[in-house]
């Protein structure tokens, strides 16, 4: 049985915490068994413990603008030591045979895993272009520190390979699953057409996700 350690930067139940949900849940647990590492306690967690999946709170390095900044620049060596002694633990359980990295977001295990020779893959949700040095920086995180990229979108994996051949040749789009199909009744939308007072000559566009700059609402 293969051992799959998921370092995951969050506790929430957003997109990619609800990708990664799903992951771990639908594996096949005669032949992988799921361990998930996560930065703090929140939803996540009692999700998790619902679906019986091992979990561990444990000190992670989460890049954010901040880290980009003077301090955070000179506190990044400690974090990742830390994230490693952390991750060494869990190893030491467990046996490790594959690393996960679940967004970007978490640079621990890339680098953990790295200096263990131990296979890993790379989760991209995100579509960084600016600043350039936070685009750049990762693109050589992708390019030295994993065997194999997932991308969520052909946009993502166009971003992070453009110019890269190396990038380019070991990444893969895989879309983010749903548990079963969609089914919309005509009823309901004609319903909700009318609740927010909308007739059926206007279009109607739904964006799901977070109020926020980056996820388009006001384009």
């Amino acid at each position: 049985m293969k051992k799959i350690l998921f370092i995951h930067q969050s506790a929430d139940l957003y997109g990619s915490d609800k990708a990664l949900l799903l992951l771990v849940s639908c594996l096949n647990k005669d032949f992988f068994k799921p361990i998930v590492l996560l930065p703090c306690n929140g939803p996540l967690v009692n999700e998790l413990i619902k679906n019986q999946i091992s979990y561990h709170v444990v000190p992670l390095v989460k890049i954010s603008r901040k880290t980009f900044s003077l301090f955070g620049l000179l506190r990044l060596p400690f974090n990742i030591l830390k994230s490693i002694h952390s991750i060494n633990k869990i190893h030491n359980k467990y046996k490790i045979d594959i690393v996960h990295s679940n967004t970007l977001a978490v640079l621990g295990g890339a680098i953990w895993a790295k200096i263990r020779s131990i296979k890993h893959i790379w989760h991209v949700h995100e579509m960084i272009g600016n600043p350039v040095i936070v685009k750049s920086f990762f693109n050589v995180m992708l390019t030295y520190f994993s065997d194999l990229i997932i991308c969520n979108s052909n946009a993502t994996l166009k971003l992070i390979s453009k110019n890269n051949v190396t990038i380019s040749n070991k990444s893969s789009v895989i879309w983010n699953g749903i548990n079963e199909p969609i089914q919309t009744e005509n009823n309901k939308i004609n319903t909700f057409r009318n609740q927010i007072g909308i007739n059926d000559n206007t279009v109607l566009i739904t964006l799901v996700g977070r109020i926020n700059r980056w996820k388009g609402q006001k384009l």
